[in-house]
């Protein structure tokens, strides 16, 4: 339902610019948003898709192994489906262009510097040195087992946390040893944000039960 409605809404929008264009007096402002109009949104809904990823890849194992619709579970198998299959589709396209452009012209800059191959692609790596382009697929493959490991492993607090803890510590290991964003503060705020994440994991995991450690605290009502 959800998606059927964002459908309409899009097609909506499209058909009420094109009349406003035909039928009335079309403002110059959004000419270049009506042009680019479809443009926009695909640019749109990916960047939803690659910001909501890891929380969708939750859902949709959480419901393949808690769900009792197969109705529900359909639906979560042709959306989780359809999401991996578009981020494949552009780590695919972009590294298949990163390597044209190594052959033509040395190098993969031209991710950053043409302006054609920016447009496009630019919103899976902006904030990358341009060596370091590469560093979103591993983050796609950290959402997804990061996702994966916590929905399949509900009511199984031990492996969840060891889970947890292999996957932020690759990827705290990754940002110490790459620093790969552009700017100095945002390779600052990831790794911090990273240590916390660790370190948070590394609680939960020595408090799970299965380690035979009592709660340190109790809630009295």
């Amino acid at each position: 339902i959800v998606i059927a409605a964002i459908v309409v809404s899009i097609l909506l929008v499209k058909v009420i610019l094109e009349f406003w264009a035909l039928f009335g007096s079309f403002p110059k402002a959004l000419s270049g948003f009506r042009e680019h109009y479809w443009g926009s949104i695909a640019r749109t809904i990916t960047s939803l898709i690659l910001l909501l990823y890891g929380i969708w890849v939750l859902y949709c194992i959480f419901q393949f192994t808690h769900g009792d619709s197969w109705a529900a579970n359909t639906l979560a198998g042709v959306t989780l489906a359809v999401f991996t299959g578009i981020l494949a589709f552009f780590a695919w396209k972009i590294w298949n262009t990163a390597r044209k452009l190594k052959q033509a012209e040395g190098d993969s800059s031209g991710l950053y510097e043409k302006k054609e191959v920016w447009v496009k692609y630019s919103l899976f790596y902006e904030s990358y040195k341009k060596d370091y382009w590469w560093l979103f697929i591993p983050i796609i493959i950290y959402m997804f087992a990061k996702g994966t490991i916590i929905a399949a492993g509900d009511g199984h607090g031990l492996f969840q946390a060891l889970g947890q803890l292999i996957v932020e510590a690759l990827l705290l290991i990754l940002l110490l040893w790459k620093r790969p964003y552009e700017r100095k503060s945002g390779n600052v705020i990831s790794i911090t944000i990273q240590v916390v994440r660790v370190i948070s994991v590394v609680c939960i995991l020595v408090f799970v039960e299965q380690f035979g450690i009592a709660q340190t605290t109790q809630t009295v009502t």
